[in-house]
Parts: C-alpha cells; structure tokens; sequence
C-alpha cells in the first residue's frame, strides 16, 4: 500500500509541478505510520528507504532540509547516526568506512559524510574561483582559456566524464544554455580528466582502450563532443588538482561562477530539479553589472 502511495502521490503532484509538496507529505506520512505501528517492519523499511532517497537529493540543493530529515530518521534507534564534522573528512581512516557496508547504518553514515561535504562546499560561495588552468588539451577550443578570457562573464565548469549516463543527460540543458545566453556574457567549460577511453565509431560511443595516448583520447573527445553536437570548450585535465579545489566526487558536477569571478553555486546530479536551480541563478547572475576592472 505504501508502495502504492508513493508511486501514485509523486506521479500526480508531478503532473501539477508540485513534486517537492508530495514528497513531503508523503514522508511525513510514513513517519506518523511508523509512530503508530513501531514494530511493522515494512512500514519502517519503506520510511527509511523513501526519507533517505530523499535526503541524498536535496543534500546538494537544500542541504538543511536534508539534514532536517536525517535527524528527524536518527531519531529511530537503528538509524541512529551522529552528524560528521568537518575535520572528520580530512581522516582517511573515516572516509575508508564510506560504502564500507550495506544496511541503514552504511547509508546513514554515507548521508551524514554528504553533508559535511555540501557545507564545505557553500562555504566557497562567494570565493575567488578557479579554472582549469591545468589543462594540457582543450576541444573546441584554438587556444586555453584564461581567467582573464572569462573576466565579466558568467562561467558554468561542467565536470564530467565520456563514460557518465547522467553527464550525458545534461548536455541537452548546457546545450540549450549556451545558445540562449552565450550573447549575453555566458560560457560553458566542460572539464575531465583523462580515463583510457576512445571514441568507437562503429558503436557511437565512447570506450575503454589500453594503451591509448593523451592525443588520441584528446581526438576520441573530440569526437564524442561532435557526436553530442556539444559546441563549447572542454579541458582535459592531467590531474584532478581542480576537481579536488571544488570537491568533485560525483559527476556531473556544476560550479557556477558569477561575473566577478566568484562562486555562486553548486549542483550534483542530473535532473530537472538542479536544471532549474541552475537556470535560474545563471539568469540571476546575468543581470548583474559587469564590474568595472580595477586600476
């Protein structure tokens, strides 16, 4: 039944745009089921399975929210984990027992390191950002773009990999920006680091080569840019220095950065959802002023 009600009562508050109303009531629903029968293991299962889905998407988007709700599961004994402070994502012993297991004390723990992690985040909000000065090959590009080319522009960084399904789902979004906006002072990066893969024609997808040179993993991007008719520039990266400044352990990953040069927003994942939260700040942030440069 409440497998039931999750499917019906997301699908239709979906159809009047009011998906993030549904998932509310339906989760506040299963907390007061659950008070009301404590020892009905499927109800129990079906609480921590749709609150904890739910945590992890608005972990990246409404990181309070998502905290909220975890405490709110911690409160249950056999969801009971503590909130991960900062200093506890530094210590490769901690971050060793991340998917270390299955169950709901694994996920409670991997939910608790999100946080952490999407707070480390917004506290660049506002910082200078970086690019992806590093790059030893670009696509789509004669010359590497400088911080000094994107002066006054808004840039959105897309990282993201050949291999990655939901990189893929994006690139219809960034696509549509780009032509939307590109004359108003907006510019996608897109940036990945090298994998091993090349462009396999024959299947019209990228795949796994051993062997393969920086130059012709450098063509087999190029070519899976052409066949995703992706038009902006795109830096391979020899080292992850600036996936690691911005915290990338999920693609695709999207650093938005505002006309002075300063980080405005993170979005993880595919979706709607973080498409529309990106939209609407990269429209936010072209109204803005192009600051006048310093003497």
């Amino acid at each position: 039944a409440h497998l039931l009600l999750a499917r019906t009562t997301v699908e239709a508050a979906a159809e009047d745009g009011a998906i993030d109303s549904a998932w509310t009531e339906l989760i506040d629903d299963l907390f007061a089921s659950d008070a009301a029968n404590p020892d009905d293991r499927m109800i129990r299962a079906r609480l921590f399975e749709l609150a904890s889905f739910r945590a992890a998407r608005l972990v990246n988007r409404d990181v309070d929210r998502a905290e909220s709700m975890l405490n709110r599961l911690a409160e249950i004994e056999e969801f009971n984990v503590d909130p991960v402070d900062d200093k506890s994502l530094d210590s490769p012993m901690f971050m060793s027992r991340r998917y270390g297991g299955w169950g709901s004390h694994s996920k409670m723990l991997d939910l608790r390191i999100s946080v952490a992690e999407a707070r480390r985040r917004i506290a660049q909000y506002g910082t200078p950002a970086q690019f992806p000065d590093n790059a030893d090959r670009w696509v789509n590009a004669d010359e590497p773009l400088t911080a000094d080319d994107l002066r006054g522009k808004v840039v959105l960084l897309d990282f993201f990999a050949v291999w990655c399904g939901p990189c893929i789902a994006t690139f219809p979004h960034l696509s549509e920006w780009r032509e939307k906006y590109a004359d108003q002072g907006f510019e996608i990066i897109g940036v990945s680091e090298y994998h091993g893969y090349g462009w396999n024609a024959s299947l019209g997808y990228s795949q796994r080569k051993d062997d393969i040179t920086p130059d012709e993993e450098r063509d087999g991007f190029a070519k899976f840019a052409a066949h995703h008719k992706l038009l902006y520039p795109i830096a391979l990266t020899p080292d992850n220095s600036l996936q690691q400044h911005y915290f990338v352990n999920g693609i695709p990953h999207a650093v938005l950065i505002d006309r002075a040069g300063k980080v405005r927003l993170y979005r993880i994942g595919s979706g709607e959802e973080n498409a529309h939260d990106l939209e609407q700040v990269i429209e936010e942030c072209l109204r803005e002023p192009v600051a006048a440069p310093s003497a």
